[in-house]
């Protein structure tokens, strides 16, 4: 089974506006919201991977114009599923990244939204919280195009230059990650590259019931102990979100967090992304486009040490010799 994706291309905003220099904006748009109604903007079709910050302003604003908008809300949709908001940006879960590279909004009112936005067609919706009226000025922001790892298995060998073996012996072959060890079979490899955000898109077979498959970061430690978070899919074909405390030697401690996400579908995403500042993982599933979207975030507070920079470890065990890794289509970094 190979997972087919479009990755060639390059990014297109189907919108008329001019292009703007200044803080990498290639969109800038002022509009007009009224009660009850709010203001949907022409749609932007990626055809690459982006980084993108869009915001809204408004009570700022009150200098040059009459009258604003003194409570924006933002929204982004993918078709009619709501993939991202924001009401006030400092709620965020990005609000210290957006700090640090000086993108802020003035007013703690106004909205911001920093995400990892995927190929398709999203479009920006802005409203009142409290049915008011009033004139906003939305922004998008080009952070630049966020790298890939394309890995299909299919090479006959593993990627040395993507991949190391932490353990047992991982074989490539026909699109999967077969793991070939003594019973019971446990494999795992971790990514030469590092990064705060991880997903991965996965295609998994009809059956799923040949062994576990997990996915995870090291996020900081508690002492001597490590803190993960994780994604797992077990032999039900359950997706479950973890934040696990293992001891020094990697035996589970303490499970922190285990969340029923999702029943797995023939193709999904996973993410996981860290903000080490707000020591905040935040859990993300799409499955079929955006046809369905979950997300799950949770502060850790408990960290004594608090890394900045992720591998991403991909962990398959089972009850026979030969244990299948669902094909790896995409890594994101």
């Amino acid at each position: 089974m190979k997972l087919k994706l479009f990755l060639a291309g390059w990014l297109i905003f189907c919108l008329c506006s001019q292009l703007l220099a200044k803080d990498n904006i290639i969109y800038s748009s002022r509009a007009y919201v009224a009660p009850s109604e709010g203001i949907s903007i022409d749609k932007i079709i990626l055809e690459k991977t982006h980084k993108l910050l869009i915001r809204v302003k408004a009570p700022s604003l009150g200098g040059e114009i009459h009258e604003v908008l003194p409570d924006p809300v933002l929204e982004v949709y993918s078709q009619s599923t709501l993939v991202g908001s924001n009401d006030n940006w400092q709620d965020g879960r990005n609000a210290s990244e957006i700090i640090a590279l000086g993108l802020a909004p003035q007013q703690e009112r106004e909205s911001a939204l920093m995400e990892v936005f995927r190929p398709g067609t999203y479009t920006l919706k802005v409203s009142s919280k409290n049915n008011d009226r009033g004139v906003v000025l939305l922004e998008v922001i080009d952070l630049g195009e966020v790298k890939t790892i394309y890995d299909d298995f299919n090479g006959g060998s593993l990627n040395s230059s993507l991949w190391i073996v932490r353990q047992g012996n991982p074989v490539v072959e026909g699109g999967y990650l077969y793991c070939k060890t003594a019973i019971p079979s446990k494999c795992s490899i971790e990514s030469l590259a590092k990064s705060l955000s991880w997903g991965v898109t996965i295609q998994s077979p009809s059956d799923v019931s040949d062994g576990n498959l997990v996915i995870k970061v090291l996020l900081g430690k508690i002492q001597e102990d490590s803190l993960w978070g994780a994604f797992e899919i077990d032999k039900a074909g359950l997706v479950y979100a973890y934040l696990i405390r293992t001891d020094t030697i990697g035996n589970a401690k303490e499970v922190i967090l285990r969340e029923f996400i999702e029943v797995v579908t023939p193709q999904i995403f996973l993410s996981l992304n860290w903000d080490p500042f707000l020591k905040r993982i935040d859990f993300i599933y799409t499955k079929e486009g955006y046809s369905s979207y979950k997300s799950l975030g949770s502060f850790v507070s408990s960290l004594d040490l608090v890394f900045d920079e992720l591998s991403l470890q991909i962990y398959t065990y089972g009850d026979f010799p030969i244990t299948n890794i669902y094909p790896i289509g995409m890594v994101e970094y």
